[in-house]
């Protein structure tokens, strides 16, 4: 077997191994410094990204289940023809930088 077909045997794998995770794939719309932020501590956690979200998003799902979290008051009307709302996530929630942070409350308590 020359190199020319250990690459193609290789790149094979690639795809099979790409096509089986495909179901599990999803895509979805962020902010920026939400995208940076987990990133950030995904990194600082040394796991990775996609972990951290599913565990965010199954916190989210019990919180509403539960009653603990009402999307109403993050509603506002949507102009799109497909949805009758957006949901407005507020600034506060949109966290700072970790390095912001940090200087923020090293600051506070010096």
């Amino acid at each position: 077997m020359d190199a020319s077909d250990r690459l193609k045997r290789k790149q094979i794998r690639e795809r099979e191994k790409i096509q089986k995770r495909k179901p599990n794939r999803v895509t979805y719309d962020l902010p920026p410094r939400i995208k940076e932020a987990v990133r950030e501590l995904a990194e600082e956690q040394r796991v990775p990204a996609s972990q951290l979200v599913a565990i965010a998003l199954a916190r989210f799902l019990r919180d509403v289940e539960k009653g603990e979290l009402d999307l109403a008051r993050f509603k506002q009307p949507s102009q799109s023809p497909r949805y009758d709302w957006n949901l407005v996530l507020p600034a506060s929630w949109i966290p700072r930088r970790r390095r912001e942070a940090q200087k923020s409350s090293d600051s506070k308590s010096g």
